[in-house]
């Protein structure tokens, strides 16, 4: 059964996992402060961090402008799709349209090679389209697109700055370990 499985359960052993982890806490414990003194909902800018911490610096800016391109392909498209869908007079196939937006969203997410940023897009797209009310969805997508890029920008902002200290403070953490005495080998 353990070989079905996508993923194979364990602790993981490394600390930069931890590390990373911790800094994706302190990332959303910082939004989370911010938007309630600004009493803004803090649910999309905390999603944008931890996608944005990633598995590491570069790992996290792969995940977080991925997440970012994809929310402002699935919001921006959704902007004239919404209108299609629910409320153009006249009659308009709106199941065609609503499927043009999809492709559009995968279109181009593909043809500016961000292919990571599909899901994100395909899934903003759908959510303002089906759940947001019409009195807000111009509104509702233009947070969600900021709100998503500000938690990106503090997750790798974060992560840059401790990949920065670390350095300094530790240059030698990824030097090899130093040779044994007994080890009598010319390499």
């Amino acid at each position: 059964m353990h070989n079905l499985l996508p993923f194979h359960p364990n602790i993981p052993r490394s600390k930069s996992v931890y590390t990373q982890l911790g800094l994706a806490i302190l990332a959303a414990a910082i939004i989370i402060t911010c938007y309630d003194l600004l009493d803004r909902n803090p649910c999309f800018a905390c999603i944008g961090a931890v996608f944005g911490m990633g598995t590491g610096l570069w790992g996290g800016l792969h995940s977080g402008i991925n997440r970012s391109i994809g929310t402002l392909l699935g919001g921006v498209l959704a902007l004239p799709f919404y209108y299609l869908y629910n409320l153009a007079p006249g009659h308009l196939p709106r199941d065609l349209c609503l499927l043009a937006g999809l492709f559009l969203v995968i279109y181009l997410g593909l043809l500016v090679g961000a292919v990571d940023a599909v899901p994100a897009g395909t899934v903003v797209y759908f959510v303002v389209i089906f759940t947001v009310p019409q009195d807000r969805y111009i509104q509702y997508t233009i947070d969600r697109i900021l709100d998503t890029s500000i938690g990106a920008l503090l997750a790798l902002g974060m992560s840059a700055l401790f990949a920065i200290w670390s350095a300094h403070r530790a240059p030698g953490l990824n030097a090899p370990p130093p040779k044994s005495k007994d080890d009598s080998s010319p390499l």
